[in-house]
């Protein structure tokens, strides 16, 4: 109220008029007045994000008051809004720029803040997917900063994780996972995440962007071997189950009934060290799951639902992957020039 009392307006902006009510009266503005002055204008919905964001330039807690300003607006904006389908996309877009910079801040006032506003955003909208895998990439990069750090890497997971179950994310983009296999204290994270809340949705999205990544991803076998054997061992068995037939499958349609060679080396990825990281920590589950493909490619066969005469071939292929010689399998370091190495004999 003593700030207001030293404005001075200029003739014709009317945009700041629910401010002269409050300079008039001698009193301080209602949060919900200025939320309804920032969802009927952008202009001004913007300018509280300029706000935050030049007070995180300068750091400091004692920007602390800001940047709760910044979040209650933005959340009470977010909820406001409801299903209007038009005016919550002009929010999203104000609001879009500043998250993604907010999130790789190095102010971790301002960078909470717009984890808290991520999570509300996306729990009360379904945003596009192009900004959800922008959004997702920055939240990852900022992973860096807190290596060997696993509670706050979990902190940030649990922002992940949020994004993978509102927006029902089915992978992640291979940049994203690339950072979940190089920052040191990640998989520490995740267990931290497991055990707090179900993490379900984030674990699938992971493995089933590892297990379709063409080579265009680059990821670097030994460190998904390593990275597979730490968090396999926090799988869900619920979750078990539907990923290691889907696994299966795909191991199935990479086969070649030859000598169990994978059909098309060009694919080849982390399959082979999945199924087998699975097969290592649930190994029961793997025999039942390798059991109920191996009748479906028999039936399909015996030409009962439209198989191939190389079906009954692929099954053995894949019986092979799960035979005691699979160890051979855990020293892959890439394919070679001559075609990704074929599961042994």
């Amino acid at each position: 109220a003593k700030l207001l009392s030293l404005v001075r307006w200029r003739e014709g902006d009317e945009r700041w008029e629910f401010l002269r009510h409050s300079q008039k009266n001698g009193a301080a503005v209602a949060r919900s007045t200025l939320v309804n002055a920032c969802v009927k204008d952008p202009g001004i919905f913007q300018t509280i994000c300029e706000l935050a964001k030049k007070a995180a330039a300068f750091g400091g807690k004692q920007h602390a008051q800001i940047f709760s300003l910044y979040v209650a607006v933005a959340v009470e904006a977010i909820t406001l809004i409801g299903t209007n389908s038009t005016t919550r996309k002009r929010i999203v877009r104000t609001l879009t720029p500043y998250i993604a910079k907010g999130l790789t801040s190095k102010s971790a006032g301002y960078e909470t803040a717009n984890r808290i506003i991520l999570s509300h955003l996306a729990t009360k909208s379904s945003l596009d997917s192009k900004g959800v895998f922008v959004l997702m990439n920055a939240m990852t990069s900022s992973f860096d900063g807190l290596k060997n750090n696993p509670r706050g890497l979990s902190r940030k997971l649990q922002t992940v994780l949020c994004l993978c179950q509102t927006q029902g994310l089915d992978s992640l983009p291979a940049e994203s996972v690339t950072r979940f296999l190089d920052v040191p204290g990640v998989t520490e994270g995740l267990e931290i995440l497991s055990r707090e809340y179900d993490h379900q949705a984030l674990m699938k999205a992971i493995l089933t962007t590892l297990s379709s990544a063409p080579k265009s991803f680059g990821f670097h076998l030994p460190k998904v071997s390593g990275f597979l054997s730490k968090v396999i061992k926090i799988l869900p068995e619920n979750l078990v189950d539907g990923f290691l037939s889907s696994l299966l499958a795909q191991a199935a349609a990479l086969l070649s009934p030859d000598k169990g060679a994978w059909k098309t080396p060009k694919s080849f990825s982390a399959l082979p060290l999945l199924l087998l990281s699975v097969d290592e920590h649930h190994s029961k589950k793997a025999a039942e799951s390798l059991r109920e493909i191996s009748k479906d490619l028999a039936r399909k066969a015996e030409g009962k639902e439209g198989g191939k005469p190389d079906d009954l071939k692929r099954a053995e292929a894949l019986r092979l992957l799960l035979a005691p010689s699979r160890h051979a399998l855990l020293t892959l370091t890439g394919p070679k020039k001559s075609g990704a190495p074929a599961p042994p004999a």
